[in-house]
């Protein structure tokens, strides 16, 4: 599940209080849309890794992209919605 938040608020309610005698502040960071998966074995097939990944059934969503490198037994799988994430 995700929650909005205001990050306006955040950041600010970070600067004001502090820890200790530290001064906090905080950034906000890009959405990621891709992962890095390890351990696939040589047989798999570029298409077997997108239909997994775009698949409902294991909370995947609508890739962009899968660079597959058989070899190494990696992939990077880049998302259309960092929902699918």
């Amino acid at each position: 599940m995700f929650y909005r938040l205001d990050f306006s608020k955040i950041k600010t309610k970070c600067a004001e209080r502090g820890v200790d005698s530290a001064k906090v502040t905080i950034e906000q960071v890009p959405v990621c849309t891709s992962i890095v998966v390890s351990g696939i074995s040589d047989d798999t097939t570029h298409d077997a890794i997108e239909l997994y990944f775009e698949s409902p059934r294991y909370g995947g969503g609508p890739v962009e992209r899968a660079e597959f490198l058989p070899k190494g037994g990696r992939a990077v799988v880049v998302f259309q919605d960092p929902k699918g994430l």
